[in-house]
């Protein structure tokens, strides 16, 4: 069959991994395996605007014997896009519409389950798909973990939304909007201090311990105990003792 014509798919530029899978399918079932062959068919079948970027093959053609290997390599380097710019492409263009935030974000993970994508680029192709003055409230947000920072992010829309309708819209003017969107900013910085502090504390039992002390102890004193904090801390062998204490009683 090596006599008829192979017929190759469309060239597609972003997907030319599959281009050539499909054009080395077509080969097998054409039972072309020579090498010159390959390259000649691809070459004379290859559109107008790549042959401009391998304008250059024309005088001199990679060796005989590695023809369509080089050729095959040549391409994929020329058009290829990188791992991250293909994902960038898949969801960077990703309208919010009527969705929540978080909902947004669950499609946009769902789309990128075959790509290695990032959280961090997640985070930042998210954030660039949603309204101005929600991506200027989560600015502070780069220590809090993603999905917690979708469910704010619901929270400031329904927020916006509804201090917007409450404003007159017929005499809307920016300084109307300014203070409730502050207000809002500034509730959503709370939270993620709050956040932030929660993640990096340790425990009490951990290696920053504090040394406890005789007045923070009366302030809280275990109530289990019913004692003082010198006798609760050294027992009989406490050499003072502050009212109220229970301890005598009790030995």
């Amino acid at each position: 069959m090596d006599h008829f014509k192979v017929r190759l798919p469309e060239f597609v530029e972003e997907y030319t991994d599959f281009w050539f899978w499909q054009v080395e399918s077509a080969f097998e079932a054409a039972g072309v395996s020579a090498d010159r062959k390959k390259y000649n068919t691809i070459i004379g079948q290859l559109p107008t605007r790549v042959m401009y970027k391998l304008a250059d093959l024309k005088s001199h053609p990679p060796p005989t014997g590695s023809m369509y290997s080089s050729l095959k390599e040549r391409i994929i380097r020329e058009f290829s896009d990188s791992t991250q710019t293909r994902i960038t492409k898949l969801l960077g263009d990703m309208s919010i519409g009527d969705r929540k935030p978080s909902q947004l974000l669950a499609e946009m993970r769902s789309k990128a389950t075959e790509t290695p994508v990032t959280e961090d680029l997640l985070r930042s192709l998210w954030l660039r798909n949603l309204p101005g003055q929600i991506r200027a409230i989560l600015s502070t947000s780069e220590e809090v973990p993603l999905t917690q920072v979708a469910t704010i992010a619901d929270r400031v829309m329904e927020a916006l939304q509804t201090n917007s309708s409450n404003v007159n819209t017929v005499q809307i003017s920016e300084n109307q909007l300014a203070d409730p969107i502050k207000k809002v900013q500034a509730q959503i910085e709370e939270i993620f201090r709050y956040l932030k502090k929660n993640q990096r504390s340790c425990s009490w039992n951990g290696p920053n311990k504090k040394r406890s002390n005789p007045s923070t102890y009366q302030d809280n004193r275990d109530q289990r105990f019913d004692t003082c904090w010198w006798h609760f801390k050294f027992g009989s062998n406490a050499r003072k003792c502050k009212s109220p204490c229970n301890f005598k009683e009790k030995n």
